[in-house]
């Protein structure tokens, strides 16, 4: 049987991972494990996302911050964290984890605990999921999520260069014209966008202050403009 299952790495504020914080723990810690798993322990999935700032509460269900040493702390009640999910045959749970708390200790990273991943309610459910909500809808949901989120943090990891002389790593350069600021991820958001149509919008405030609906600029916001990417 397959179980999903996440841990919290948290990230130390000293160098390498003060250049490029989050692109120097994918190849320090995430890209080594992926590729150091034996062949007789099979991942079926998994998947990464970034997280900065204060985890005291938001984080109680993916991890246990007082296990987390203060030093780990970039400013006062500010971590910087990767939340991690995968999902292995029940098996070989234990012989995962131990090389991945292996590779986390030797990088100088920590986590709290490895704990069991509720899919569905993570990904299958609320922001992910409208109209007619049915449980194989969520389901089906969920996994159409984690294909989509699996080949995301695949491309991440392809894309991942280093380490530099310094032993930080960082996102491949590209010159094509066409990929801005030099970034292959802006084709794949090109066409993200251009496939699914996604409504979006860019918010300004009085002073000229940019941001969004997720990362808003300071208040009052005056303006709210419909653009298309």
């Amino acid at each position: 049987m397959i179980v999903p299952r996440q841990t919290r790495i948290f990230i130390p504020p000293n160098p390498p991972y003060t250049t490029n914080i989050f692109e120097t723990t994918f190849g320090k810690v995430i890209k080594p494990l992926i590729e150091n798993t034996p062949p007789e322990i099979k991942i079926e999935w998994y998947f990464f996302s970034r997280y900065g700032g204060s985890v005291s509460n938001s984080a109680s269900e993916n991890c246990d911050i007082t296990l987390i040493p203060s030093n780990f702390q970039w400013w006062p009640c500010h971590y910087h964290s990767i939340r991690f999910r995968y999902c292995i045959e029940d098996t070989t749970v234990n012989d995962f984890e131990v090389l991945l708390r292996a590779i986390v200790a030797q990088e100088g990273c920590a986590i709290s605990d490895c704990r069991n991943y509720d899919l569905i309610s993570d990904v299958g459910s609320g922001r992910h999921i409208g109209g007619a909500i049915t449980h194989e809808r969520q389901e089906k949901r969920a996994q159409l999520a984690v294909e989509l989120y699996h080949s995301t943090s695949k491309l991440v990891l392809d894309a991942i260069e280093g380490p530099d002389v310094n032993g930080s790593f960082q996102m491949e350069i590209n010159n094509d014209p066409q990929a801005e600021l030099n970034s292959s991820f802006h084709v794949f958001h090109h066409l993200f966008c251009n496939i699914t149509e996604v409504p979006l919008q860019v918010l300004f405030n009085p002073n000229n202050d940019i941001g969004s609906s997720i990362f808003p600029p300071p208040q009052p916001i005056v303006t709210a403009k419909k653009i298309r990417f």
